[in-house]
């Protein structure tokens, strides 16, 4: 039968995908790197300074070895691979067995089992090089369901049960939960970029043993795009007067119109860049992602012999392109950035109804006219331009302390891309290829120059999320957990670091050579990158750390630090380091008036005085921890299975102090970035494709000597990639230089680190 043949596939593939044999590296003299600091990766730790076998075994069984001449770049490579395992969480579903998680210990704003679809497409592109494909093809079917809120897709399947692949079920057949999706991703991106390691279009096996491919997915993914694109995009909204939700569709093949926005609408807080100084509006982020999007459907379509659907999102791709092109590039700034057109309309957007009748919205923009008319007709007049919008330093940072700042858009002109320089407008525009290729070179490359330079986004512990250069500069003075106005976030230097790779290999060689990037540009941003996971301070913690921002000059994390401080809204600017201990501003915990199983402060009715508390809502959130504060749990707590002690009874008690936050842990190996694929696609160079032909073009420098990646499998192969100069490091192998090995046999060599293409599968 069909199920029985589609089972046999799956369980051959999976028999052959499971021979991990090492051509040069030895799993014993990397067993060192999976020994665990404190805490140790959550939920899977085995205790400080003991191997975490199961982790160990794990990543010997399904990710290439890799070792180099720069212990950083080593060491962080291992560390990404155990926190990565640490945040595939069992889902118990019979069909979608894992998802991946963002966080470690749950928050508030998370999905079930701790999914947030903000860094989805991260997780999905480091995790596309896993062996064991399950992981990844269950992973892009829990996303695309979710995006529609639970499937549409259908058709095939057993006669008396719903054909739905792209929602988990327990084994008695009830459906599973779906994930929100409010923030901005590329999800269908990172599903192909998957599935262009694994060689073809499987999706794995539905709850009913039928096998699932692209196509039975493919409604999903439509229906998401257009109903994105209703939401955020411009000429849509307008088209549909000022609706956000339930809008005419036609708008979507229409070409752009003279006068009239075509771009993509976002605050920047669902951008996953709150605090930015640009602000909302049409953001070079969302627009690229939702660029890449389409062309994502457009392949997928064209691979599965839907060419009409095909051909329509490669038309719509092509639009979107054009116009992002031509509006959301600042010839002032020869950067692109966030363009502000006043007509934003909704939340999501960053302005409000305000917009649609004609009023200011501070969070929006100005306009030069002193007469202005239409629908700037009662809008504000820019102000002065000195000092220079938006504010300057000290102003800015004053506003930001005493929360009166509107993130200072106000001063940005309407109708056109504001002229600060953000990391936002480099990484996205090369890491999903919105720039157009020519071997002499655009304007647009331009860019990577300010990315090294020290007056613009370099920084010794990675690079700044907005320019020196502009007034507003780490507005928050180091007292806001998340703010996207100085700090470095791993979540854009790893999109910047796969964009800059995509430049030096994937557009012409003349390209790069006009902009004066080279491998080595690359090598250096990524052991700076490296270092600040291997060396940085993390507050109360251990090394390797991953965090949400590290402070780029001083190399700590910061939101860590804040929360132990005593979080957003509790630093004392005139006294900004003292720990919550000795601070004035963190109320005392009253321990004393807690009854009951579970309780925490921020979760009572006062935010000050624990409460009685429900045992549903224990049930919910999960027990207490010695910090007497509840943590909610991923879902797959068993809440009957830990500890239901009271706050109260806690030893010690924490009665009468002042703690830091609740969740002052939760950016321990935060996995809102990538590296290992960096490592793979980057540094050695594989760039995976459809296909028998793979290229490869190695981005290491001389600083980072001799490496080895060991045992990739890649299109049902095992793949070794070794780089030993004078053939010492390993001599074992007989490799003289750089040497590629398809199952064990050598299939090209090279004296020096070049492009080479060799025949897989």
């Amino acid at each position: 039968s069909a199920t029985f043949q589609a089972v046999a596939v799956r369980f051959l593939a999976l028999l052959a995908g499971c021979s991990a044999e090492f051509l040069v590296l030895d799993p014993a003299d990397y067993r060192e790197h999976f020994v665990e600091g404190w805490p140790g990766p959550y939920l899977n730790g085995s205790g400080s300074g003991e191997v975490n076998e199961s982790t160990f075994e794990w990543a010997t069984q399904n990710l290439p070895l890799f070792d180099s001449g720069d212990p950083d770049l080593v060491q962080a490579y291992y560390y990404r691979v155990k926190s990565y395992k640490s945040h595939i969480i069992p889902t118990g579903y019979a069909d979608l067995r894992h998802v991946v998680s963002e966080f470690g210990p749950a928050v508030s704003w998370g999905g079930p089992y701790g999914t947030i679809n903000a860094a989805a497409g991260h997780h999905l592109t480091e995790g596309r090089w896993i062996r064991d494909r399950s992981y990844m093809q269950e992973l892009t079917r829990f996303w695309a369901g979710s995006q529609v809120g639970g499937g549409v897709s259908g058709g095939g399947g057993a006669a008396t049960v719903p054909f739905e692949p792209a929602i988990g079920h327990f084994p008695n057949g009830s459906r599973g939960a779906v994930a929100n999706c409010p923030y901005s991703s590329w999800i269908l991106t990172g599903a192909l970029r998957a599935a262009e390691v694994q060689g073809d279009l499987s999706l794995g096996v539905d709850l009913h043993g039928t096998g699932v491919t692209f196509a039975d997915v493919l409604a999903d993914m439509v229906q998401w795009w257009d109903t994105r694109s209703l939401q955020l995009r411009t000429d849509c909204i307008i088209a549909n007067g000022g609706k956000t939700f339930g809008g005419d569709p036609a708008c979507l093949d229409k070409p752009p119109q003279d006068g009239v926005p075509y771009c993509y609408i976002m605050a920047d807080g669902w951008d996953a860049m709150e605090g930015s100084v640009s602000g909302p509006g049409c953001r070079p982020t969302i627009g690229a992602m939702m660029w890449s999007e389409a062309l994502a459907i457009s392949t997928i379509a064209n691979l599965t012999h839907n060419t009409s659907v095909g051909e329509t999102f490669q038309r719509r791709a092509d639009y979107i392109q054009a116009w992002y092109l031509a509006n959301l590039w600042n010839p002032t700034s020869q950067f692109f950035g966030v363009y502000k057109q006043g007509a934003e309309f909704s939340g999501m957007g960053g302005c409000t109804s305000a917009t649609l009748q004609n009023k200011t919205d501070p969070n929006c923009c100005c306009v030069t006219d002193p007469h202005p008319t239409g629908h700037y007709a009662n809008f504000s007049t820019c102000p002065p331009p000195s000092p220079p919008a938006p504010g300057n330093a000290t102003a800015c940072a004053a506003a930001a302390v005493a929360g009166t700042s509107p993130r200072h858009s106000s001063s940005w002109e309407c109708g056109k891309a504001v002229s600060v320089r953000e990391l936002l407008g480099l990484g996205p525009p090369y890491y999903f290829g919105i720039t157009p290729r020519s071997a002499n070179g655009t304007q647009y490359d331009g860019m990577w120059a300010q990315l090294f330079d020290p007056e613009g986004f370099w920084a010794d512990w990675g690079p700044t999320t907005v320019e020196r250069r502009t007034t507003c500069f780490n507005k928050t003075q180091d007292m806001g957990e998340c703010n996207w106005a100085g700090p470095s976030w791993p979540y854009e230097t790893s999109r910047v670091l796969t964009g800059l790779a995509n430049f030096l290999i994937d557009y012409p060689e003349g390209q790069a050579a006009a902009a004066a990037m080279t491998a080595s540009n690359f090598s250096t941003l990524l052991k700076t990158y490296a270092r600040s996971m291997t060396r940085g301070n993390a507050t109360n913690g251990s090394v390797p750390w991953v965090g949400e921002n590290i402070e780029p000059d001083k190399g700590f994390w910061v939101a860590r630090s804040i929360m132990y401080r005593g979080g957003d809204g509790h630093i004392d600017p005139k006294h900004p380091w003292l720990p919550a201990a000795d601070n004035p501003l963190v109320d005392p915990v009253n321990c004393s008036a807690c009854e009951g199983t579970c309780y925490d402060r921020g979760w009572s009715d006062d935010g000050r005085k624990c409460t009685n508390m429900p045992k549903e809502k224990a049930e919910a959130i999960g027990p207490c921890d010695d910090g007497c504060s509840c943590v909610p749990p991923p879902t797959s707590y068993d809440y009957h299975t830990h500890s239901t002690i009271s706050c109260c009874h806690a030893t010690p008690s924490c009665d009468k102090k002042r703690l830091p936050t609740a969740d002052k842990d939760r950016g321990k190996d935060y996995n809102h970035s990538t590296f290992i694929d960096i490592i793979i696609a980057g540094l050695v160079g594989l760039r995976a494709a459809f296909g028998t032909t793979l290229v490869l073009q190695p981005l290491a420098d001389s600083s980072v000597g001799p490496f080895a990646l060991d045992n990739l499998y890649y299109h049902g192969a095992n793949l070794t990639v070794v780089w030993d100069p004078q053939g010492a490091r390993w001599p074992k192998v007989g490799c003289a230089g750089l040497c590629v090995y398809v199952n064990g046999t050598r299939v090209a060599n090279s004296a020096t680190l070049t492009r080479l293409r060799v025949t897989v599968g």
